[in-house]
């Protein structure tokens, strides 16, 4: 596939899809343009989006937010088989600092603070909502918004001497882009207070070792991207509906849950990848899914 690359403003629709390879209106064939703050790329099925405010070490914008939520609508209306995983990195130098604390302070009125802080909230939960999978590749400072925006991908990789933190607790304030909801999801309850109410800085290794972060690499955006081919090379409605099964399964009960993952499981065996599939493993090779 040949790479896409573009560099607005404008919400997104952030609501939940209705299931692998779903069909939900006109379809947006091509990535927004004039995106401020963030780069994109499309290349054999991994999309791969950047922060790019190196100056403010990626700190967010509301140009960056609103940005990064009309990328999340175009992934979410794209076909299963044309976007299969998304990467989301900051470059070598930092992830993302988070808030913007020096803009933050010509935030005079509580209109614009309420606004900044929906802008925060939204953008994080546009990528917790994505259909695929996604990857948070993380070097250099990962803190407040920026690390809340990891933790919505499905994964992530850091460099060992990556630095996180939520430091909301030290300005008299907590996480508010979903950061408590998010962390006490993915680790225990002690290790996520001792993170929030203490505010403290810990490094890729310690996060890795806490659960907060899947494995570390020297080569960060490398091993992302290895792991995001790995999962491209699987049959994407197959990916994307165990991704919709585990979201959902959520604060329903066990015979909810099952009874999700059966009405999402039964038609993907009548699909043209399960039958491509079987065909391959008959004639030993291996599998060319097609997300139909």
């Amino acid at each position: 596939m040949t790479m896409l690359s573009t560099s607005s403003t404008g919400g997104a629709n952030t609501s939940k899809p209705h299931g692998p390879g779903h069909q939900r209106g006109e379809l947006l064939e091509e990535p927004p343009r004039n995106l401020k703050d963030i780069e994109f790329s499309l290349k054999d099925g991994v999309a791969t989006i950047t922060l790019d405010r190196p100056h403010r070490l990626n700190a967010l914008s509301e140009e960056m937010g609103e940005s990064l939520m009309r990328l999340c609508e175009y992934l979410t209306e794209a076909p299963a088989d044309k976007v299969r995983a998304c990467i989301v990195t900051g470059g070598s130098r930092a992830f993302s600092t988070g808030r913007d604390l020096k803009a933050s302070k010509l935030h005079t009125t509580l209109a614009q603070r309420e606004r900044y802080m929906k802008l925060a909230l939204d953008s994080v939960l546009a990528v917790q909502r994505l259909p695929l999978p996604t990857i948070a590749a993380l070097s250099g400072p990962a803190f407040g918004w920026g690390l809340e925006l990891a933790l919505a991908c499905d994964l992530r990789v850091s460099s060992p001497s990556s630095l996180l933190c939520l430091p909301e607790t030290s300005l008299g304030i907590f996480p508010g882009a979903g950061g408590v909801v998010l962390l006490r999801e993915l680790v225990s309850p002690s290790v996520a207070k001792d993170l929030i109410f203490t505010a403290r800085r810990f490094s890729g290794e310690e996060a890795r070792a806490l659960g907060v972060v899947n494995s570390v690499s020297t080569a960060v955006d490398d091993a992302a991207l290895e792991l995001a081919e790995t999962i491209a090379r699987n049959g994407p409605l197959g990916v994307r509906g165990a991704k919709e099964v585990m979201e959902g399964a959520h604060n329903v009960s066990f015979t909810e849950a099952i009874r999700l993952a059966t009405q999402l499981r039964a038609p993907l065996s009548e699909t043209d990848d399960f039958k491509e599939a079987l065909q391959a493993f008959e004639e030993k090779r291996k599998p060319v899914f097609k997300g139909r």
